[in-house]
């Protein structure tokens, strides 16, 4: 299927407030990029399967999961090595890089910060995020098309009573003092983001009945949904885990998300500009490579200004050649490339109830 600029527009500005926290520390809500990242990530994950059935009449688990790995094992794989490897060249904590990498390669960075000991991930304490979202892969097809196949308002359902539930409990956390990790890299209480970007993606079709003048009204929901958001990633008396501020956050970048999945629109025109789209395909490995890259400089030690725009170019570099050389091939290899024709094709016929394809991550 077909790529949408505007989605990679989206990375864009995610990866931008998340290295820009940890080199900067702005925008003050940075953090806010990976939630972004999470509503994304639903969206796209739950309309590619959608499509899929509706194009094929089933889908292929293992080819999904084998897409999946092709995706995002390389760049992890590069991660792990350099760490370790520079942990080794300069004897430093050896044993503790061997602990952290094994956490970070069996996808469970998230379990064990939540659960106080986030210091045994080491460099890599970022991965926590790469853990919530392989998780989802592994539980949300398989809900989907075992439990909710043909059902698609009880999924709704769900969703919207465990968005309503996660949104509770941060709330009770956050008012009895549980720890920043214990909220911030939860399976549970982080799993706003993907929840919504899945309730998005089920919601769509639902909104092609709808008549043109509520559609009007969606465009001042649209504009209400970018300063929230906004408001959400440069405003830090905004409390995300009180009263429900990460939920409305992660509302409004779904509705963003929707309105620039479809290209005609004035967001994805401006979601579409070519440096941000060029940030966003590059921003898987620039979330891996950054961090440890940071470290390593000092940039989270209060490094001169010199520094850290010295180690974002690095990062920027790396990141570009990890795409361009490591990425890319294994995407390539993973199946024939598709003729320009055929992709229009694609992207004209498969359609869910209405509901355009939105872009795949490959």
């Amino acid at each position: 299927m077909r790529r949408v600029a505007a989605l990679d527009g989206v990375r864009g500005i995610a990866i931008a407030a998340v290295v820009g926290l940890h080199a900067f520390n702005w925008p003050s809500n940075g953090a806010r990029g990976v939630d972004v990242f999470f509503v994304l990530s639903g969206f796209l994950i739950t309309t590619l399967l959608l499509d899929e059935h509706a194009t094929n009449g089933r889908v292929a688990f293992g080819a999904f999961y084998v897409r999946r790995a092709r995706r995002l094992l390389p760049a992890l794989v590069i991660t792990i090595a350099a760490y370790l490897a520079v942990s080794v060249a300069t004897a430093h904590r050896v044993g503790h890089a061997v602990v952290a990498s094994l956490v970070a390669g069996s996808y469970t960075t998230n379990l064990v910060a939540s659960s106080g000991h986030a210091s045994l991930a080491g460099a890599l304490t970022h991965t926590w995020s790469l853990s919530a979202e392989e998780q989802f892969y592994l539980v949300w097809p398989v809900l989907l098309f075992l439990v909710f196949l043909g059902r698609r308002h009880a999924a709704i359902r769900l969703l919207a009573i465990v968005i309503a539930a996660v949104t509770v409990e941060q709330s009770i956390l956050a008012k009895s003092g549980a720890t920043g990790w214990r909220l911030t890299s939860g399976p549970d209480t982080r799993s706003v983001g993907l929840a919504m970007g899945c309730l998005a993606a089920l919601c769509v079709p639902e909104l092609a009945r709808f008549p043109r003048s509520a559609r009007r009204t969606a465009s001042l929901a649209v504009a209400l949904s970018a300063l929230l958001a906004g408001l959400g990633l440069f405003v830090h008396r905004i409390e995300p885990y009180r009263l429900g501020g990460l939920t409305v956050f992660c509302g409004a970048v779904a509705v963003l998300i929707v309105r620039a999945a479809h290209g005609t629109s004035l967001t994805a025109r401006v979601l579409s500009l070519a440096p941000l789209v060029w940030l966003g395909r590059i921003s898987y490995s620039l979330y891996l490579y950054h961090l440890p890259i940071f470290l390593a400089l000092g940039v989270l030690s209060g490094a001169a200004v010199t520094t850290k725009v010295f180690a974002i170019g690095l990062s920027l570099t790396a990141a570009a050649l990890s795409f361009r050389y490591v990425e890319q091939p294994f995407l390539r290899h993973g199946g024939r490339p598709v003729r320009a024709e055929e992709a229009a094709t694609a992207a004209r016929d498969v359609r869910v109830k209405g509901l355009e394809p939105a872009a795949a991550e490959r």
